[in-house]
């Protein structure tokens, strides 16, 4: 299985699309979609209006903890 982890930081109209790609591609590996939210704006609530989000694990931080550490997050 292949963890694909997405970081968001108000780049709501950039999550939607790269969203939009991975569940229109022929990805014949079985795989997740994690969401790290950075404490940004309400890009998540969009997404709920657009995507089932049950298919997504999405966990929102308290604190923009950066890039880096968001990522080392979402592996976690």
């Amino acid at each position: 299985m292949i963890s694909i982890i997405i970081i968001n930081y108000n780049v709501k109209k950039y999550l939607i699309e790269c969203l939009k790609s991975i569940l229109k591609s022929n990805i014949s590996i079985k795989f997740e979609i994690i969401i790290i939210d950075n404490n940004s704006d309400e890009s998540i609530e969009d997404i709920e209006k657009i995507f089932d989000i049950n298919n997504f694990k999405i966990f929102f931080l308290q604190n923009n903890l950066g890039f880096s550490k968001a990522v080392n997050y979402g592996i976690k």
